[in-house]
């Protein structure tokens, strides 16, 4: 059976690397364009599908892309940036 990849949602959490504080006002984003920006918790969730790539931006900084397919778990990642 086909499991539907289009309707999965990335989900996590987002931290200065130095403090280990949760970050807020990150923009996440995708290459279909789709956005979410953390809260206070520094927690995001984004509609994402397998040929999707994930990057975040802060203070006008921007990541590197992830690839979706090269996330192990979608309910859970975390990342921390340099700020």
């Amino acid at each position: 059976m086909h499991q539907s990849f289009a309707q999965s949602k990335l989900r996590g959490t987002v931290y200065d690397f130095f403090s280990k504080k949760p970050l807020d006002a990150v923009t996440v984003q995708t290459t279909t364009g789709a956005y979410a920006i953390t809260d206070s918790l520094g927690k995001f969730s984004i509609p994402v599908n397998k040929k999707d790539s994930v990057w975040f931006s802060f203070l006008s900084k921007n990541t590197l892309k992830y690839s979706i397919d090269t996330i192990r778990d979608l309910s859970n990642f975390e990342i921390a940036l340099y700020v």
